[in-house]
């Protein structure tokens, strides 16, 4: 099994809910964010793979949808920091850039969160983050 090979296995086994069947050279994938991410990198390890995508409802109709665009790594009542969110963010950034490059105009703005700590135990925990990662402030 060569080395793409691998790798293919690898990202199948990975998104496998998102994967649904892989024989020999076509895939059939889901049309959410994740299911498009996978295609993106299916593609990049076999440009002749032939992808089918399986969707009742249009891209992005579902879950994917639902958070209107808002992408950061601290979830939860006590803004945990995710795990592997910072390289999930790094790799997201890169999805949308080659999108942007791909339609030639941007597909993402920076912008900062402002949440607020109501309880006293939100409060405590905000003040640690802010003590421990660099992007966060009080």
């Amino acid at each position: 099994m060569g080395e793409s090979s691998i790798l293919l296995s690898k990202c199948i086994h990975i998104v496998s809910h998102h994967v649904i069947i892989i024989r020999g050279a076509y895939s059939y994938c889901r049309r959410g964010l994740a299911g498009l991410a996978t295609c993106y990198h299916l593609l990049a390890i076999d440009r002749n793979l032939k992808i089918q995508f399986l969707e009742k409802d249009g891209i992005g109709a579902g879950a994917s949808g639902s958070a209107a665009g808002l992408l950061h790594p601290y979830t939860g009542s006590l803004a945990q920091l995710n795990w592997c969110a910072q390289p999930g963010i790094a790799a997201t950034i890169q999805l949308l850039d080659a999108a942007a490059q791909a339609i030639e105009q941007a597909t993402y703005k920076i912008n900062d969160i402002v949440r607020c700590a109501i309880h006293p135990e939100d409060q405590q925990a905000f003040f640690n983050i802010a003590k421990t990662q660099n992007d966060v402030s009080l």
